[in-house]
């Protein structure tokens, strides 16, 4: 029964140990722990300062991030306008030149036919003179056949070509 019921000896020496022990324990090591306990407290208070001024951050460059993509948006939108724009304009100038071009064309063929107008009218002319004087030439020849009207016929010319050189000359 002696480890149910301790001897007033046994309490004393273990009193006197346990305040040894304490006293020990309360010198060297409550203020290590405590100092440890207070440092693990303090670095957890400044590694929460430290999460909550990263979050901040980030939340700063999440709103940066933001205006910068909407800011990327608005520019691709004006660059994707202006693209527009600058196609369109290039369709207009290519239907301004192929209508310039057209009429350029136009214009060379309609002198082109002109000429070609002109040309043929002078071939028909010049057929049609040949047939006059191929006619002429035959009726003349019906009607000159003898000496008295060849005569006539040529007193008739010198006649009309003095009376043009006396019409020059005045």
């Amino acid at each position: 029964m002696s480890l149910i019921t301790p001897d007033f000896g046994l309490l004393v020496w273990m009193t006197l140990i346990f305040g040894i022990v304490f006293f020990i324990l309360a010198k060297f090591g409550f203020p290590a722990i405590t100092g440890m306990v207070n440092e693990r407290a303090a670095h957890i208070r400044q590694s929460l300062e430290d999460a909550k001024k990263a979050k901040e951050e980030l939340e700063g460059l999440q709103e940066t991030c933001r205006k910068m993509l909407d800011d990327t948006r608005k520019e691709q939108a004006a660059m994707l306008e202006q693209s527009k724009k600058a196609s369109q304009q290039m369709v207009e100038d290519a239907k301004a030149r192929a209508a310039s071009e057209a009429s350029q064309l136009i214009a060379l063929a309609r002198n082109q036919i002109e000429v070609e107008k002109r040309e043929a009218l002078n071939d028909v002319r010049n057929v049609v003179v040949d047939l006059a004087i191929a006619v002429s030439e035959k009726v003349l020849r019906e009607k000159l056949q003898k000496d008295e009207n060849q005569t006539a016929f040529v007193d008739k010319i010198l006649a009309e070509v003095e009376q043009s050189r006396k019409n020059c000359q005045i």
